[in-house]
């Protein structure tokens, strides 16, 4: 019975972890950027945000 792997011919896996630095350096050299919004949401209810960082937070964070 023939078992197919996941070869490749010349492939090898990384030396070693890319950095942050590079991974953002590769990002950004095919035009990606940081995604921040332009302006808060007008929808955003601020009591609902502090009640969420308040009580699902720290549940989250463990």
């Amino acid at each position: 019975m023939c078992t197919p792997t996941l070869a490749v011919e010349g492939w090898r896996p990384p030396a070693a972890a890319p950095t942050i630095q590079g991974v953002r350096r590769l990002l950004v050299r095919n035009g990606w950027s940081c995604q921040v919004p332009a302006r808060r949401a007008m929808e955003r209810d601020d009591d609902a945000v502090a009640g969420w960082v308040k009580e699902v937070w720290p549940r989250a964070e463990g």
